[in-house]
């Protein structure tokens, strides 16, 4: 099963989102219904969800570290690699291996 990392903005942060990135929804609400129906669809297509939680200093952090205007396609990419593991691997959704290059290398010897 795949891992699907969404950004969960809290309500008292969510001005400040707008203020980066203004094709956000007028309301939090409407951001919020927006969100809802993406987790419908992604549970309805069999993947797992993980909601993480963004700031706003941080995603225009890491926004001006990779030189990048912020931009809704950014801050799911910002929620993705947030939401990763230290190691930056998903544990169960079969796209990377979990325990490192001694299980690749056991493998390739089969």
């Amino acid at each position: 099963m795949s891992t699907e990392h969404i950004p969960f903005i809290e309500a008292e942060n969510y001005e400040a989102f707008r203020t980066l990135l203004p094709t956000l929804p007028a309301s939090y609400a409407e951001w919020q219904a927006g969100q809802a129906g993406r987790l419908r669809e992604c549970r309805s297509a069999a993947r797992e969800v993980n909601e993480v939680r963004v700031r706003p200093d941080l995603f225009a952090r890491w926004c001006d570290d990779r030189n990048e205007a912020p931009s809704l396609a950014l801050l799911y990419r910002h929620a993705h690699a947030e939401g990763l593991p230290p190691d930056g691997r998903h544990r169960f959704d079969g796209t990377a291996d979990p325990w490192g290059s001694a299980t690749t290398e056991l493998q390739q010897r089969r």
